[in-house]
């Protein structure tokens, strides 16, 4: 029997499938994050490597290396990028054959089943992209949390944290992120979270988990909150419109699924979003998708798997 790993890397964890070769699903396994442009090529391999003994010891499976692997990336598009990831997994010895692509690729090839739409993805980080008609393919955003992320876990974390520094020097209207951040980090004084971001070293993806204190502040009529989360949702509709500009479709009939953990704050975000999205793709079909995107690296996989001939 053939077998083949799909993974999906994110700045927040890993997520690995084992599969045969007839695409059904042996083992799931998680580790950490493996965004080496965060954590390092080392810790990437390491959660790499985790995410796949995590799920060879929930499927039973015994292979010590599989046919394919194939793994969705950040940085996976890029030459550079994909030539690193792939030396480092190679190292690890856990297939025969490393493919590595974007991790935005194999969530469209997960979420789009028509071939043609645009994912819009809103996790640790933020990014669109598109497949058209003729194949023709784009992206916006998923330039990382120093230069971009607009709209992400990442953006609205640090938002949060940006604006009780603002009600503290009276810059901003009241909020109920200060008492909420306070609770959260356990301090007394506003002043006491630059020694948590600056000296200890805040994470980007810890950043990011302040994101659904934000959602039900939101929820709760924090108006500073909600302005966070109106803002979050513009920032995802221009990555949406950037893409389909480029690639002709805007006024065309197509999906866009939306992925990753911040939409899993509901109408608090989605209607925002949508809102915008019918002011720019009036003709756009949102949905939210169940299938996991590391399916979309399954799919790779078993298309380069190499089968004997059949007579």
């Amino acid at each position: 029997m053939h077998i083949v790993l799909g993974i999906d890397g994110g700045g927040t964890s890993t997520t690995c499938l084992i599969a045969d070769e007839k695409g059904n699903v042996l083992g799931r396994g998680v580790g950490g994050p493996s965004n080496f442009h965060v954590v390092g090529i080392d810790n990437a391999k390491k959660a790499i490597l985790e995410s796949v003994e995590d799920a060879k010891k929930n499927g039973e499976v015994t292979a010590n290396k599989f046919d394919v692997a194939c793994l969705g990336m950040a940085g996976g598009d890029r030459p550079k990028d994909r030539e690193i990831i792939k030396k480092g997994v190679e190292s690890l010895g856990v297939a025969e054959k490393i493919i590595v692509e974007s991790d935005v690729l194999i969530a469209f090839l997960s979420a789009i089943p028509k071939g043609y739409g645009i994912v819009v993805i809103s996790g640790t980080g933020s990014i669109a992209y598109g497949i058209n008609r003729r194949g023709e393919k784009r992206r916006a955003g998923g330039w990382g949390y120093k230069l971009g992320d607009e709209g992400s876990g990442y953006y609205i974390g640090r938002r949060a944290i940006t604006s009780i520094l603002r009600e503290r020097d009276g810059r901003s209207k009241s909020t109920r992120l200060t008492f909420r951040l306070k609770e959260y980090f356990g301090i007394e004084k506003i002043e006491e979270i630059l020694n948590i971001v600056y000296e200890q070293g805040l994470k980007t993806k810890e950043i990011a988990a302040l994101a659904p204190i934000v959602m039900k502040e939101a929820e709760s009529g924090d108006e500073v909150s909600r302005g966070i989360v109106v803002d979050a949702a513009k920032e995802l509709a221009l990555l949406a419109k950037a893409v389909s500009k480029g690639l002709g479709m805007q006024h065309g009939s197509f999906e866009i699924a939306l992925l990753g953990s911040v939409f899993k704050a509901g109408p608090v975000i989605l209607d925002p979003l949508k809102k915008e999205i019918r002011n720019c793709i009036p003709n756009a079909r949102m949905t939210l998708p169940s299938i996991e995107p590391v399916q979309g690296a399954v799919k790779i996989a078993l298309k380069n798997l190499e089968m004997p001939n059949k007579k």
